[in-house]
C-alpha cells in the first residue's frame, strides 16, 4: 500500500482534496496504485530505476501529442508547480505521482464477440491512426522496446523462458525498422485500456508506450482479445469463431487506414510470442497460485514456440 503521508502530499501537490478513495491496480502484483478524489484520478508508483521519470514523462508527452492531433486520450493534469509528474521522497522510498481527469465512459462489457464487430473495426482504426501520427512524432527521450525487454527479462524466473526471450530479442533487433513500420506506439491497447465515450474510443494507460514495431500493437490486440474470450469470458464457446468474427474485421479495418508492410503481417507470430513472454513474467505468480497446470502449458508453448494462431494472418486480408 502507498503510505498515507505520500497520498496526502500527492493530493497537495496537485491541489486536490485529501478525501481519496482507492480506485484500482492494474493487476495483483502491480507496483502502482490509482486513487480517486472528485473527478480526478491520482496514480502513485514506487520508483525502481533511475530512468523511470524520464520514460514516463515521454509517454505522457506522446499521449498529449495524440490528443492534439484528434485522438482522444486521458487528459493529464498539471501540478500546482506546472509539472506533469511530481516526485515524493518518503523515508528510503521515492514515488512518482501523476494525475488525470476521470473520464465518464465505459469499457467493453462481456458481450458475445459477434456483437463487437463495430468495436473491433474502430479499435483497429484507432491503432492505425496512432501509427500514422507516430511518423510525425519526435521523441525527446528514446524509450524503446529494448527497455521494456530488459525490465520484463528481469521479472522472468524460468531459465528456459529467459533463453527463449534472449533469442527473440536478437531476432527482433535484426529486423528492418523503417519509418513505415516502426515508431512510438501505445504498446498496451487492450480492451481494458480503451474507453467508449460519446467522442468515440479513448486511449488510457500509456505506461508501456515506447518505440516499437507497429505490428506489436496488432499482436497485443490479438493476444489480449483471444485471452479475454478464451479465459475471462462467459462466451468461451465463441473462441473457435475468433478468426472470422474478430481477426477478419480487425485486420482489414487496420489495413484500410494504414498499409503495414506485408513482411510484418507474415511475422505476426514473432510479436505474439514477445507479448506472451512479457505476460508470462508479469502474471507468473498469479497463474502459479491459481492454475499451475495451465502455467506448465503456457511455459511449454513459449519454449516450443508453438503458433498462437492456427492460420496465417494474411489469409484474412480481403
Amino acid at each position: 500500500m502507498i503510505p498515507a503521508p505520500v497520498l496526502s502530499q500527492a493530493c497537495s501537490l496537485f491541489g486536490l482534496p485529501n478525501n481519496v478513495q482507492f480506485f484500482a491496480k492494474s493487476h495483483e502484483h502491480s507496483r502502482s496504485e490509482i486513487w480517486k478524489t472528485g473527478n480526478h484520478l491520482l496514480k502513485i508508483t514506487p520508483i525502481c530505476h533511475k530512468d523511470e521519470c524520464l520514460e514516463l514523462s515521454e509517454r505522457i508527452r506522446f499521449a498529449r501529442f495524440l490528443t492534439s492531433h484528434g485522438v482522444p486520450c486521458q487528459s493529464y493534469v498539471l501540478s500546482l508547480k506546472g509539472q506533469e509528474l511530481e516526485i515524493i521522497a518518503n523515508n528510503e522510498d521515492t514515488y512518482l505521482c501523476q494525475c488525470w481527469l476521470y473520464i465518464g465512459a465505459i469499457k467493453v462489457v462481456d458481450a458475445h464477440p459477434k456483437e463487437l464487430r463495430t468495436f473491433y473495426q474502430e479499435w483497429a482504426m484507432l491503432l492505425a491512426r496512432t501509427h500514422k501520427l507516430s511518423k510525425l512524432y519526435n521523441s525527446k527521450h528514446s524509450v524503446t522496446w529494448l527497455d521494456e525487454w530488459t525490465q520484463s527479462y528481469q521479472m522472468i524466473c524460468d531459465a528456459e523462458v529467459k533463453k527463449c526471450f534472449r533469442n527473440l530479442r536478437d531476432e527482433l533487433k535484426g529486423r528492418i525498422a523503417g519509418t513505415d513500420n516502426f515508431g512510438f506506439i501505445h504498446n498496451d491497447a487492450h480492451p481494458k485500456n480503451i474507453l467508449i465515450s460519446e467522442k468515440g474510443l479513448c486511449l488510457i494507460d500509456f505506461d508501456r508506450a515506447c518505440r516499437h514495431f507497429y505490428i506489436a500493437d496488432i499482436a497485443n490486440a490479438i493476444y489480449s482479445e483471444y485471452s479475454r474470450i478464451g479465459f475471462h469470458s462467459m462466451h468461451k464457446g465463441a473462441f473457435k469463431l475468433m478468426p472470422e468474427i474478430f481477426l477478419r474485421p480487425f485486420i482489414n479495418s487496420y489495413l484500410a487506414h494504414y498499409p503495414l508492410p506485408q513482411k510484418d503481417l507474415e511475422d505476426i507470430e514473432l510479436f505474439i510470442l514477445y507479448r506472451s513472454i512479457v505476460m508470462f513474467g508479469i502474471f507468473y505468480q498469479e497463474i502459479l497460485r491459481y492454475d499451475p497446470q495451465y502455467l506448465a502449458v503456457f511455459r511449454e508453448n513459449i519454449i516450443q514456440r508453438r503458433h498462437f494462431l492456427y492460420t496465417s494472418l494474411t489469409d484474412f486480408i480481403y
